[in-house]
């Protein structure tokens, strides 16, 4: 679940000031750990964050998590299937839900290339029909297991996984 280390708290209370909100230890530690994060839930964000301080309720992480979202520091991330997902990475970026409300990040070089693949005219003329101006395009991809020609997911048999001559576990 962990991407990388978040930044340093010297950075964080200068992204608070930018962005309007007060730096407290416990908001530097809950977006630290965010940033670190791979798409966590609340209640997930809030185990990984009682790992490094007991301290902090959940309706600390949960309130935190709604001002850092209205403050424009991090996205969250609606899913067919459970909690919505929070995501401290703000560049613009895609990404895949599964129908087990998993997030993934589209690799960034695909997800521009399918962004750059979007006909400029429909856009232009969606903007003329409607009187609106297109300010940004969001796209959603919803996952789910690839299945193969044979009907596995992933395109996996897994009985050609187990040496021909196993035998069956006895009973």
């Amino acid at each position: 679940m962990e991407r990388g280390a978040g930044p340093g708290m010297c950075d964080v209370q200068t992204l608070f000031r930018r962005h309007g909100l007060r730096a407290t230890a416990h908001r530097a530690l809950i977006y630290d750990t965010l940033a670190g994060a791979d798409h966590p839930t609340a209640e997930e964000l809030h185990a990984l964050v009682s790992a490094r301080c007991e301290c902090l309720s959940r309706s600390t992480v949960y309130a935190t998590l709604e001002a850092f979202h209205n403050a424009g520091l991090c996205r969250r991330i609606p899913t067919p299937a459970g909690p919505d997902r929070f995501d401290a990475d703000l560049h613009e970026h895609l990404h895949i839900l599964t129908p087990d409300g998993e997030v993934r990040d589209v690799p960034e070089t695909l997800g521009l290339e399918l962004l750059n693949a979007l006909p400029r005219g429909v856009l232009s003329e969606i903007e003329r029909r409607t009187g609106l101006r297109i300010a940004r395009v969001s796209i959603r991809l919803h996952g789910e297991p690839a299945r193969s020609e044979n009907g596995h997911p992933n395109g996996v048999d897994r009985r050609h996984l187990a040496p021909a001559d196993a035998q069956p576990a006895a009973r």
